[in-house]
């Protein structure tokens, strides 16, 4: 199994790629790889190299796949400043399921929005209905996409393939919509934020089942 984390920015990769540092020292067989715009911060494992001018949050998705993809592995993402909350026996254990793991929905007040657990299909972007050719409405669990698991199969080729195009049209619906609740805060920072929304649904589009799982030693919420 890969464990992948994303780091953007020289103050962000500075600031988490000490504490990142920390945590593989204490945890040496773990198999880490960062995608970076400053990988001099991060010699202490394996990187690749971020490209888009914009910071995208959906990009943890896309790299997540394109992992799994090269190395026809399963994959445990974890947000760069989350190693933290991470269940350590995750390194261990094997976990050899079919199902893509979450350890939460989203629910609940924060910041200015609310957030909730399940996302009708008939709300989103008619790009994305139009790319997926959906006819009917169907609910999509809102990911909480700070962790989750990547099991590799024979679906990750394409599983990919879709996540390339469905960034693209979810990078353009965030730059085009004005931010509204929550989308405030995220927006300040890039694009591509409530990437578990339709990182959700080309899982579903793809057929890879999903199930909530305790990734996390503590409550993410």
């Amino acid at each position: 199994m890969k464990i992948c984390t994303l780091g953007v920015g020289e103050y962000f990769c500075q600031t988490y790629s000490k504490k990142l540092k920390e945590y593989t020292d204490k945890n040496k067989n773990i198999d880490l790889i960062v995608l970076t715009d400053y990988p001099e911060y991060f010699n202490f494992c394996k990187t690749e190299i971020y490209e888009d001018d914009v910071f995208s949050y959906f990009s943890k998705n896309t790299f997540t796949a394109k992992i799994s993809k090269k190395y026809k592995t399963d994959v445990l993402y974890v947000d760069i400043d989350s190693f933290h909350i991470i269940d350590d026996s995750l390194h261990t254990k094997q976990l050899n399921t079919p199902y893509f793991l979450y350890d939460k929905l989203w629910y609940g007040d924060y910041g200015h929005g609310r957030f909730l657990t399940y996302t009708d299909s008939k709300s989103l972007s008619s790009d994305l209905i139009d790319y997926y050719e959906i006819t009917e409405n169907f609910k999509i669990k809102n990911i909480l996409e700070k962790i989750f698991y990547l099991p590799y199969s024979e679906k990750i080729d394409n599983l990919y393939k879709d996540l390339v195009i469905t960034k693209e049209i979810w990078d353009t619906k965030t730059k085009m919509n004005k931010p509204i609740g929550s989308e405030i805060l995220y927006s300040k920072y890039g694009i591509g934020y409530g990437e578990g929304i339709p990182l959700s649904l080309s899982l579903i589009m793809n057929g890879i089942q999903t199930m909530r799982y305790q990734l996390t030693k503590i409550s993410l919420i």
